[in-house]
């Protein structure tokens, strides 16, 4: 995956009434998933509907990545919790470094 296409997957829920709609999870082809969200909704920034995004707020991931526990709200619960302003080329890195996007 490259910024340019995390960028366009952070922007492609549908915006109504001025808000932009969570955009899929991200599923990567070896299983492990997260949610990758910006917004101003998100903990992110800039805090905009359009981007481009240098850090995103991340949710779920379906297993540890230790990269990113500095960002988490709850360290104790690691696939469980929101993590907020993840830098958004930390977050390229742990996709690519899980084999990238499934087709």
């Amino acid at each position: 995956m490259t910024l340019d296409e995390l960028q366009a997957h952070i922007v492609s829920g549908k915006v109504t009434y001025g808000i932009r709609r969570p955009a899929p999870r991200l599923r990567c082809a070896d299983g492990f998933t997260l949610s990758v969200q910006a917004s101003t909704l998100h903990y992110c920034f800039p805090r905009t509907e359009t981007g481009p995004y240098t850090e995103v707020e991340l949710g779920y991931p379906t297993s540890v990545v230790p990269e990113f526990m500095e960002y988490a709200e709850d360290t104790l619960h690691p696939t469980e919790t929101v993590y907020s302003h993840v830098p958004i080329n930390l977050v390229l890195d742990a996709i690519n470094n899980h084999r990238g996007v499934a087709p």
